[in-house]
């Protein structure tokens, strides 16, 4: 295949691919009221799903939409198919297709775990402050924490949305517990080839968090907090083996940036949490769906 065509089917293959994956997970799991009755239909399934991937793509409010349907019907109908969990389902499916384009063992050899800020901007209930992340100096910021755990290539096989003033210490086990997929990280723990680590920085440093991660089979490579260290000669220091694979970890920064290219995602305009995470999980899909392609050029 000619190179410049390559580079167009990577950008209009994986959308068509997506909303025709969103088209069959409306009819899965939105329930028909009446099926005998039948009325008008101004916009088809496939319309709305259009519109909502164009609101994720290219505007950060739901006002500034400019396509063809009215702004505030779109809004409701990507309302009603967050809370029937349609983004998620979709996310999963999206995971479940890319794996099989992936070789497993080497997608989830390095996995990582970290969290971004999203800054809440029109004033939503579960935000709340940190004094972690600032607008300027001695300016707290109001928003929230997305905490993610990717594959070696930076694909998120965990998700977790949570108030930003959680500590992550507090967040990875949840996280570690909620993976959409079966690692079988017991499986591979003494198989060189195949054992299965994770990496985090020095947020996740606790002897809780390696007992915990250990027990679930990881190889856990964590950057020692030094923090209220004051005895040196409890400080860990990385080998050479250790320090290559925790350069890995890089992969999640890209995956944040990833997602922050949305604009519907990079701030939080939702005043509901529920419809925030339907965002997340559109835009991740695309994310997915895009590297479905490029593996399959491969």
């Amino acid at each position: 295949m000619d190179q410049n065509k390559f580079f167009q089917k990577l950008l209009i293959q994986p959308i068509n691919n997506l909303i025709n994956d969103i088209i069959e997970n409306v009819i899965i799991l939105s329930p028909i009221k009446n099926a005998k009755y039948k009325r008008n239909v101004q916009y088809t399934i496939k319309d709305y799903v259009i519109g909502i991937i164009d609101v994720v793509k290219n505007y950060s409010s739901w006002n500034s939409y400019k396509g063809a349907m009215n702004k505030d019907t779109l809004r409701l109908k990507f309302n009603e198919w967050s809370k029937l969990g349609i983004f998620e389902y979709t996310y999963k499916k999206s995971l479940t297709k890319y794996l099989k384009t992936a070789k497993r063992t080497e997608e989830l050899k390095y996995q990582t775990i970290d969290s971004t800020f999203i800054e809440d901007i029109n004033g939503s209930k579960y935000s709340t402050y940190s004094g972690i992340y600032k607008r300027r100096k001695g300016e707290a910021s109001k928003g929230i924490k997305i905490t993610s755990l990717v594959t070696t290539k930076g694909i998120p096989i965990s998700v977790n949305i949570n108030q930003a003033h959680n500590y992550d210490t507090t967040l990875l086990p949840d996280v570690i517990n909620k993976c959409v997929i079966n690692c079988n990280t017991k499986k591979y723990y003494k198989h060189n080839r195949y054992k299965q680590y994770l990496l985090a920085d020095s947020g996740y440093d606790s002897k809780l968090i390696h007992q915990k991660l250990i027990k679930k089979g990881y190889i856990p490579i964590i950057k020692q907090n030094k923090r209220n260290i004051k005895n040196k000669k409890l400080i860990r220091v990385f080998n050479n083996k250790q320090k290559e694979i925790y350069r890995k970890r890089k992969i999640i920064e890209n995956y944040h940036s990833w997602i922050k290219k949305f604009p519907k995602i990079k701030s939080l305009y939702e005043r509901n949490i529920e419809y925030y995470k339907g965002l997340l999980f559109v835009g991740i899909s695309i994310i997915i769906n895009r590297r479905i392609i490029n593996n399959k050029k491969k």
